[in-house]
């Protein structure tokens, strides 16, 4: 303030001061402030690039960790995918290679595994079974091959061959052994089990990638070549040709799918379809896939447009202050050089005087411009924060809840221009639904002071619905009164969906968690060490009977035997020790169920941060069966060890693979020195070692097995006989893989077939004896009786050999129940006492059975022989028959021709028997009679064609495979005659003898062979009986035909 002294006496002297000091500390302000202006705006904008950019990689980094999020999702429904298919492929079911017996696993996994829309079953030979398509080939296919070679992988996109359905194939081997078991290093899987999951589901998974409008995700394989992408096109095109970004001839691009497919993870801006566009790109663990999520520029520029309309109002205003303030310093300049000159004068007189006064107004200023800076710099950044802000800044009336502020963020994540709203109801915007939510939250807010954050829908201007989460206050005055409401709303419709995702995840990885058949369970490690359940599926509540929710927070010990609970606690300590899963088979101890064996599986999960493992992860798998299997082989092995017959196996190139102890105390070896011994050709004899290599094996190899006498030479060089059988095992490939041999000694059965044979012999020479004193009978008188013997043979032997014929069927089927029975008492009592287990021996129970369905099908093939000799002794039974009577011709022929087959096979080389019959009607005549013609001329034809061999052999000549002929020719001449010839190849007839065959008692057979009768009886029968015709056509040394001419009705 100015003395009130000063105002009287130098009232002009204070104008002049007073104006031309307000003009200069004006100047001096403006020149004051015009520096701070540019000093403040080069701050500004220095601190909005680094707000900017720091902001822009924020959102960058907010769009990478949602790729990175969605890439662990993804990875872990493939792994779940993989996990499904390689546990199908460990079922004792799948190692059965029955795809009969595989296939109904397959359609009910179907059934309760939703992704996937078909499973198949493959062999080594690459041929597919599928639950949805007929048999494939797919031993070219990639996945097949990595499969097959071990690995469980999942393939790139492909159309299947069948049903042209694009899908991906989830491989994983059949392995002879339960997957949990160390595999021989050189082991190979059987077959391949495959998922065949539908394109569509990696669709919906991938497309579940959007930051934005015009946002879109993809995957690329490890040749970056794309399998996953919205334009259909790119997808169903698999089979033809992908496109490649890795030869794009735009380098940045370019540059960028390497770094995708060398398993890079990042986000880079590149100008992509006519546009610049952000991709940020993560790698997958399950595949060799990589997935992007392809971001307009716009979308995260957008959310920065705010700021940078601040950045430009605050430029424009710091400009505009500039030059107002230039101006107003040109102005001001003016005015101080007119002041000062009016001013000179009295300045002089009052300067000591004004200048006290002057340093007082310049502190009151300087005072008031500090507070108003303070206060427009604390007015400015409360504004910048608020509408810089990613949530909405409003405030709400208290009277009707009708919106008073909203900040600009209103906009961008409702639609709405804020100007629309203001002096709106908030119920206008709200879902219906969570509206009273609301209404109870701001009652309980003016009620307590205080609430909790509200979750509520929001309804965008384009009628979609966001989820936002407020927090409200109170407004009051400064007597304490509510005046209204003020709040910030959050927009979480991202997390919603993500919370959503994250619940049908769980749902699904639960529906897989109690979906398969074999126990699963969670334990959790508390900070005190102990071992808590925390979870475990249904196949484990079948098994104990506790349900999940029922061992929540309980220990191993509190719901098992103490024995067992010790046990497994043991294991899972071992496992937390060394952070590594561990697998071990236990036999669950239990006196009241046969036994059981499990295959148990604990992983650790270890923490990120501490290392600590605060949970184990574990399923247990019952092996009984595979136990069972495995004694069932060790019982089997000690037969081998005890059996009297010696059994080995040995590789194609003659290595033994295996020597069973009789085999082992015969050469005087060790058991470990038989594998891979080479077997030595001592062993057996010259001749039975030609037979084996020659004839036994190849015989095997074609057929699968073969038996025969061979020797074997023991360590005294006594050689023994023995019967041997080899049998192949071939690979499903159809290669030679081993040979197996069982031979047994049968030196006592050679004694008494030597025995056998010498009966044989004695019994032949005396029905030879025999033979030629029945010949000495008259012909007719013998074929009568022959007619009668037969007719009663035949009769008395029909009945029997029906019988046993009739009763074979039932007792094949009698001794398959019994050796049923037998297996399943062996399956079920292993333990066989050892009186039984001798007589098993003894008997030599598997040669048993193995040779009964031999003796089964020879004695139904036996009796099938009688059958048909019956069928042809009744034909030829007609010998005695004396009345006429119509018959087929043929008929008669071929019932003498089956009697006497036995002569035709045994001429060596085998009668060629050829039959030129004509289409003839049925003949009258006396059966019986022409029959015994029949019997007599090729009886006769079997005996030239043996007497032409002796003199054939006797000159040292060879006879002829075809040398060996009888022909049987029949027609019907005009005349209604009948005529027959039945021609050979025999030695033929002298022309001298011709005309005396026909008499009686005349042969050309050496002296005992024939009687001489059956051309003379033959010739009566024709002429007499049936007014016919027989004569003999023959040659010496090129055989005979004999004629015979008859009428087809007797008069």
């Amino acid at each position: 303030m100015i003395p009130k002294f000063l105002h009287i006496p130098y009232q002009k002297i204070t104008s002049l001061m007073t104006k031309g000091e307000l003009l200069a500390n004006q100047h001096r302000m403006s020149m004051f402030v015009l520096g701070g202006t540019v000093i403040a705006s080069l701050t500004l904008y220095s601190q909005y690039r680094v707000v900017r950019n720091w902001v822009s990689n924020n959102l960058q980094q907010e769009a990478l960790n949602q790729v990175e999020q969605e890439g662990k999702n993804i990875d872990s429904w493939l792994a779940v995918l993989k996990t499904q298919v390689e546990v199908l492929a460990s079922e004792n079911t799948v190692l059965s290679l029955d795809y009969q017996e595989i296939k109904p696993r397959f359609q009910d996994k179907l059934q309760r595994f939703h992704e996937f829309s078909a499973f198949g079953f493959a062999k080594s030979d690459g041929l597919l079974y599928s639950t949805n398509s007929n048999p494939v080939n797919i031993f070219d296919r990639k996945y097949f091959q990595k499969a097959i070679q071990g690995e469980v992988n999942i393939s790139d996109p492909l159309i299947s061959r069948r049903t042209k359905i694009p899908s991906m194939v989830v491989a994983a081997p059949i392995w002879a052994n339960s997957r949990f078991q160390q595999l021989p290093s050189n082991s190979s899987p059987l077959g391949v089990v495959t998922g065949a999951v539908r394109l569509e589901r990696l669709q919906e998974v991938i497309s579940q990638l959007k930051y934005g409008d015009n946002s879109y995700g993809l995957a690329l394989n490890y040749q970056g070549k794309i399998i996953a992408h919205p334009n259909l096109k790119l997808i169903y095109s698999l089979e033809k040709a992908l496109p490649n970004s890795v030869n794009e001839t735009d380098k940045n691009l370019a540059n960028l799918t390497k770094k995708i497919i060398t398993k890079k993870q990042g986000i880079d801006l590149v100008f992509l379809n006519s546009g610049w566009k952000y991709v940020a790109y993560v790698p997958l663990k399950q595949t060799q896939w990589s997935i992007a999520l392809v971001i307009p520029k716009e979308n995260i520029a957008a959310k920065l447009y705010a700021l940078d309309g601040i950045a430009i109002a605050l430029i424009s205003l710091s400009s505009a202050i500039v030059l107002i303030l230039w101006r107003s310093h040109i102005f001001k300049q003016k005015q101080l050089t007119q002041l000062s000159q009016e001013l000179e004068q009295e300045v002089s007189k009052k300067t000591s005087d004004l200048r006290d006064i002057v340093l007082q107004l310049e502190k009151e200023i300087i005072h008031r411009q500090q507070v108003e800076g303070t206060l427009v710099e604390s007015e400015n950044k409360f504004r910048q924060l608020i509408e810089n802000a990613h949530d909405i800044v409003y405030s709400l009336t208290l009277e009707d809840a009708t919106f008073s502020y909203l900040s600009p963020k209103f906009t961008d994540i409702l639609g709405y221009e804020v100007g629309e709203c203001i002096g709106r109801d908030i119920a206008e915007i709200t879902h219906p639904d969570d509206m009273p939510i609301c209404l109870r939250n701001i009652q309980q807010l003016i009620t307590t002071g205080s609430n909790s954050a509200t979750e509520f829908r929001a309804r965008h201007k384009d009628g979609s619905w966001r989820w936002l989460i407020t927090r409200d206050s109170l407004i009051k005055d400064n007597s304490g009164n509510i005046i209204g409401i003020q709040g910030i709303a959050r927009d979480i419709s991202d997390r919603k969906a993500v919370e959503e995702t994250l619940k049908r995840n769980q749902e699904f990885l639960q529906s897989i968690f109690d979906g398969v058949d074999y126990t699963l369970f969670v334990i959790d490690v508390g900070d005190d060490g102990k071992l808590r359940y925390s979870a475990w599926n249904l196949a484990a509540t079948r098994i104990t009977g506790f349900k999940s929710e029922d061992v929540y927070g309980k220990t191993p010990e509190d719901l098992f035997p103490k024995e067992i609970a010790t046990n497994f606690l043991e294991k899972c300590y071992a496992c937390i020790a060394t952070g590594n899963s561990i697998t071990y088979e236990s036999e669950v101890a239990d006196t009241s169920s046969p036994e059981m064996w499990h295959l148990t599986t604990i992983t650790p999960l270890t923490d990120t941060n501490s290392h600590q493992v605060y949970r184990l992860v574990g399923s247990i798998f019952d092996i009984t069966q595979r136990k069972q299997i495995e004694k069932e082989q060790a019982r089997l092995l000690d037969i081998l060890e005890t059996t009297s017959d010696l059994v080995g196996t040995a590789s194609p190139e003659g290595k033994s693979l295996y020597l069973n102890k009789a085999w082992r105390e015969l050469l005087g070896i060790a058991k470990e020195e038989t594998l891979n011994m080479e077997i030595s050709p001592s062993f057996h004899p010259h001749w039975a070692l030609e037979k084996i290599v020659n004839h036994l094996i190849p015989e095997a190899i074609q057929n699968g097995v073969s038996m025969g006498e061979t020797a074997i030479v023991d360590q005294s060089g006594q050689e023994i006989p023995v019967s041997q059988v080899v049998i192949s095992h071939q690979t499903t490939k159809g290669e030679l893989e081993y040979i197996s041999t069982v031979i047994r000694d049968i030196s006592d059965q050679k004694q008494v077939q030597t025995k056998l044979e010498e009966q044989a012999h004695f019994l032949t020479k005396t029905l030879q004896e025999l033979q030629e004193t029945q010949t000495q009978l008259i012909e007719s008188e013998k074929m009568s009786s022959l007619g009668q013997l037969v007719a009663g043979i035949a009769h008395e032997i029909n009945n029997p050999v029906s019988f046993i014929f009739g009763n074979l069927n039932h007792a094949e089927e009698y001794f398959h129940d019994l050796v049923e029975l037998i297996n399943l008492y062996q399956q079920h009592y292993p333990e066989i006492p050892t009186n039984i287990q001798e007589k098993i021996e003894d008997i030599d129970l598997d040669f048993l059975i193995t040779d009964a369905e031999h003796l089964f099908t020879s004695m139904r093939s036996g009796a099938k022989r009688i059958r048909d000799i019956i069928l042809s002794l009744r034909t030829f039974s007609r010998l005695d028959e004396a009345e006429v009577k119509q018959v087929d011709i043929h008929e008669n022929i071929d019932s003498t021709l089956l009697i006497l087959q036995h002569r035709f096979k045994e001429t060596k080389p085998e009668i060629q028997l050829v039959k030129k019959y004509s289409n003839l009607p049925l003949i009258e005549c006396h059966a019986g009679q022409i029959n015994q013609v029949f019997m007599s001329l090729i009886a006769n034809a079997i005996d030239a064609i043996q007497e032409k061999n002796k003199s054939i052999v006797s000159q040292g000549g060879k006879i002829l495979e075809s040398s060996n002929q009888i022909t049987i020719s029949t027609k019907k001449e005009d005349s209604n005659e009948i005529i027959i010839c039945i021609a050979d190849s025999g030695i033929g007839i002298e022309p001298e003898k011709i005309t005396k065959i026909f008499d009686p008692f005349y042969t050309t057979k050496v002296i005992g062979q024939g009687a001489g009768l059956g051309l003379s009886v033959s010739y009566k029968i024709i002429t007499s009986q049936h007014k016919g015709k027989i004569w003999c056509e023959s040659e010496p040394g090129e055989g005979s035909k004999f004629w015979i001419q008859i009428p087809q009705a007797l008069e």
